[in-house]
């Protein structure tokens, strides 16, 4: 998934709001203007210095900014749903097995029902 600058930058502020700073002390700390930081994101001109000065600062992970946290979730879900998918087609299969051998054993026994009554009848005939 891609994340756009702005989201990017309110995610920041979200993370430095829950660590109890604004993102003018927060920019303060990095010698940089609220302005030209929500730029740098927008820009895709972040440098990884920054990046890890603004991490340092509010005791988090690079990727927690990034956002990369949220993708390995999402990551993690879609996979968890793809393995309930395939669980779900392995049981159909192994249902349509079982239906299909059911069938055939019904089958089966309708032939040699049908063997049985012909012969019942023609023997019926012949006396």
């Amino acid at each position: 998934m891609y994340y756009t600058g702005n989201q990017l930058y309110d995610n920041l502020k979200n993370i430095a709001r829950k660590r109890g700073y604004t993102i003018k002390e927060v920019c303060q700390k990095i010698g940089m203007t609220p302005e030209g930081l929500k730029l740098a994101f927008i820009n895709n001109s972040l440098k990884l210095f920054t990046a890890i000065e603004l991490a340092n600062l509010l005791g988090v992970k690079i990727n927690e900014i990034l956002m990369e946290k949220e993708i390995s979730q999402a990551t993690e879900k879609d996979a968890d749903s793809k393995n309930q998918y395939k669980d779900k087609y392995y049981k159909a299969l192994e249902e349509k097995d079982r239906i299909r051998d059911k069938f055939e054993e019904l089958r089966e026994k309708y032939e040699r029902l049908y063997e049985k009554i012909t012969k019942d009848t023609s023997g019926d005939k012949k006396s």
